[in-house]
């Protein structure tokens, strides 16, 4: 499964910057992707920050770079094509010198990815548990991303406009990802599978298929055309029974904004 989070974060840097989105993308069981895109009227130089957990040693080299604890290790990869990490040290809290005899006083470290001076910056880094070289910087024309398990997990987020494409999925969507288990699409139209239309819909949605169920998630009112591959025995939404309509290898479902879940039985 996929778990999704899109955070508007301008308001935070009071006028500053004239638009910043941040993007959680969880693939399930083990690849975090974090995506930030940042806009600006003026140049800024911009970082991106990674605090390393108290107790833990991280090494970097180039855009990689590893954490590694003693019960367990991660893997960090930046996709941009001239990032390279940074490691040093920071503040103690204040609060960690209260008691030296019950507490002893860790050193702090992060990581850091800096930009040249620019309007515009895009970052996207993932992190995997597991060994080095578990994950692999991901491009296309118009978008950048991360991938793991050779291929066959990414994550892909767009930089430019156009359809996004990998392997044998197409999206109009600013989100393409994939695990085993799901592909999951963000502020999409359609999705294509081999080039047929596994779902459309008259508003953007963000949409996962997952073990034969399709969920949608609408931010208003939208009608949903599913692809089938032949005359459905059953079709469930939002596990209650309803007749549909099928017409040029679809089926048409009108949605109230929230989250969907479509299953068809043949």
């Amino acid at each position: 499964g996929v778990d999704y989070l899109s955070a508007d974060m301008t308001a935070a840097y009071q006028g500053t910057l004239k638009n910043y989105t941040r993007e959680y993308l969880f693939l399930k069981p083990g690849l975090l992707v974090v995506h930030d895109a940042i806009r600006a009227d003026v140049p800024h130089s911009y970082s991106f920050l990674l605090h390393v957990p108290v107790g833990a040693e991280a090494t970097v080299q180039g855009a990689s770079a590893t954490i590694v604890q003693p019960k367990a290790s991660a893997f960090v990869l930046a996709a941009e094509s001239d990032a390279a990490w940074k490691l040093q040290a920071t503040p103690v809290p204040i609060h960690d010198y209260i008691d030296f005899d019950k507490t002893p006083v860790e050193p702090r470290s992060m990581m850091r990815l800096d930009t040249a001076k620019q309007r515009d910056a895009e970052f996207t880094v993932g992190m995997n548990v597991g060994a080095a070289g578990s994950l692999q910087k991901m491009a296309t024309a118009n978008a950048e991303g991360i991938s793991g398990d050779s291929g066959t997990t990414f994550a892909l987020f767009r930089t430019k406009s156009g359809d996004l494409a990998a392997g044998n999925l197409t999206t109009d969507g600013d989100v393409l990802a994939k695990s085993s288990e799901c592909i999951f699409v963000s502020k999409a139209h359609w999705l294509r599978v081999d080039g047929k239309t596994m779902f459309s819909s008259t508003a953007t949605v963000d949409a996962e298929s997952a073990g034969g169920k399709l969920n949608i998630y609408a931010a208003g009112k939208t009608t949903v055309s599913v692809g089938v591959t032949g005359t459905p025995r059953s079709v469930m939404v939002d596990g209650k029974s309803v007749m549909v309509s099928l017409a040029k290898g679809a089926i048409l479902l009108s949605m109230e904004a929230g989250e969907h879940s479509v299953e068809i039985s043949y």
